[in-house]
């Protein structure tokens, strides 16, 4: 359902590098470090502004050093001049009035902005992530059923099995290769359909070297029969 329907606005899911960008989250408490948890491994430059900030967000701040994938720690309330420079900002504190004037003033820097459980003072929605090495899915329900987002989630960190994440950073290593190896388009989308259905028939539970020989084995079958009509014809 849109706005046209008198109802809510879906969010449309832009995937977006945001390593060595700069993150403000305002809040110290365990809703804060949820978020920090979840942002950390996409590396960016996080500063944590609170007066007081909990054991866990300490606890993070001390394994991971300032800078790209680092995280700062500032105990006070927050200030305009924090937000200087600022890629996204997440408002996690449990006062609707700091949520409120940190909105006006990112929507006038055009900072992005998300404040916790308050879907008017939101220009994006923090999603619910299952991630698995690059394979990241994340689920939103556009602010209307937190719940609802949750329970996808469970559901799909069931589906995406745990060795996926590492299979597909081998089959994007592989990519290159074959990009040189195999110029024709079409006989190259299904090569590397077969190199993924190799690693599904493993359970994507890989040994060392194995993809590779599979590949190996394929790009020698290629060039043995130049016609390759079977490999255009693979689903």
């Amino acid at each position: 359902m849109t706005l046209r329907d008198g109802g809510s606005m879906a969010y449309f899911p832009f995937y977006m590098d945001i390593a060595g960008k700069r993150g403000v989250i305002l809040g110290g408490g365990r809703i804060a470090a949820g978020k920090i948890a979840a942002l950390l491994p996409f590396l960016p430059q996080l500063v944590c502004i609170a007066p007081v900030i909990c054991g866990e967000i300490e606890r993070m701040a001390a394994s991971c050093p300032e800078g790209p994938g680092g995280l700062r720690l500032i105990y006070r309330r927050a200030e305009e001049a924090d937000l200087e420079g600022a890629f996204f900002v997440i408002a996690a504190t449990d006062s609707p009035e700091t949520n409120a004037w940190v909105s006006e003033l990112c929507r006038e820097k055009g900072v992005l902005i998300n404040a916790v459980d308050d879907r008017k003072n939101c220009s994006f929605y923090f999603p619910a992530l299952v991630q698995r090495g690059p394979v990241t899915v994340g689920i939103s329900t556009g602010g209307c059923s937190p719940a609802a987002a949750s329970w996808l989630r469970r559901k799909a960190e069931r589906m995406v099995p745990e060795g996926m994440g590492e299979a597909v950073t081998r089959l994007g290593e592989l990519r290159e290769q074959v990009k040189k190896s195999v110029p024709e388009a079409d006989v190259r989308a299904a090569l590397l359909k077969r190199l993924f259905a190799f690693c599904e028939e493993k359970d994507f539970l890989l040994k060392d070297g194995e993809l590779e020989e599979f590949l190996e084995a394929l790009l020698r079958e290629k060039k043995e029969d130049n016609s390759a009509d079977g490999w255009k014809d693979l689903k």
